[in-house]
């Protein structure tokens, strides 16, 4: 090109030496059983030679032995229509040691703004906890939380006929939002929160140090702010520009926003004990 002096990149010409005989390599690649190799010595055979490369190249472009990829589709959502929750494991050193832990995430489909959590562990009552702090940050919640089909939300069914558990029902009564599960492997459904956490996994972890759990989730609450304040490519304005014109259509928050805890119902031994997980207390009258 510096020779030429021309600045347009010349197009290489692929080898079309198999045009005319491709009904034969779709005969073979049937009567080979998929195997490439046997194609190609088949071929050989025949009196057209051609390198490996070149035939896996051609099979691909006219689709010999290839599924057309079907398009996952687009969703399209109005302010305060749907919030998107999921968890997911990750591997991070916190004070200096490995551990598998739980992120959460929390995301608004209109305005694309994100909260996310770690926790040791991820029950239904770190699940109350964290969906409680996460609507409170946004102002308010969208009418309809898109789930995967996971038992920490749900008792029975999927898909449609999923059902939340008794003791997560307490969470969209306060604030005015109610669960639905996705059917099983359709995890494109809920791809605005499943991308997020390959967000966190290659933008936030690498290069930083954690000190604690709390540590940690204090940098990843910073992190959230920083983020929803970027622009991005596929949004007319930045995430926490869009959740100022969003906060009109979410479900207002309620008065009071009580404390999420678990009721555990034990009796007093006859030593005078309380016992729960395996931990012994004192009954003081």
């Amino acid at each position: 090109m510096i020779q030429s002096g021309v600045s347009e990149v010349p197009k290489l010409e692929r080898d079309e030496r198999l045009s005319s005989s491709l009904e034969l390599v779709r005969v073979l690649y049937d009567e080979c059983r998929g195997n490439l190799v046997r194609v190609m010595e088949k071929l050989a055979e025949q009196g057209l030679v051609i390198g490996y490369s070149t035939l896996t190249s051609f099979c691909r472009r006219h689709e010999i032995g290839q599924k057309p990829k079907v398009a996952a589709g687009q969703y399209h959502f109005e302010p305060g229509e749907e919030m998107q929750h999921d968890t997911s494991p990750h591997r991070v050193v916190v004070a200096g040691k490995e551990l598998l832990v739980q992120c959460a995430s929390l995301v608004l489909c209109y305005s694309r703004n994100i909260a996310a959590q770690v926790y040791p562990r991820f029950s239904r009552l770190e699940c109350r906890a964290f969906l409680s702090e996460a609507v409170q940050s946004f102002g308010g919640s969208a009418r309809r939380c898109m789930i995967d089909n996971s038992s920490v939300v749900i008792a029975h069914g999927t898909g449609k006929d999923a059902v939340p558990a008794a003791e997560m029902l307490a969470l969209p009564e306060r604030f005015g939002f109610f669960f639905e599960a996705h059917a099983v492997g359709d995890a494109n459904r809920s791809a605005h929160v499943e991308r997020r956490f390959h967000y966190i996994e290659h933008n936030f972890y690498p290069g930083r140090s954690f000190a604690s759990f709390a540590d940690l989730n204090t940098q990843l609450r910073a992190w959230c702010t920083v983020v929803n304040s970027k622009p991005r490519r596929s949004l007319p304005r930045t995430p926490v520009e869009l959740l100022a014109a969003e906060k009109s259509a979410l479900v207002p928050l309620p008065i009071h926003i009580p404390e999420v805890y678990v009721l555990h119902r034990r009796r007093v031994g006859v030593e005078g004990y309380l016992h729960l997980h395996t931990n012994r207390y004192t009954q003081r009258l």
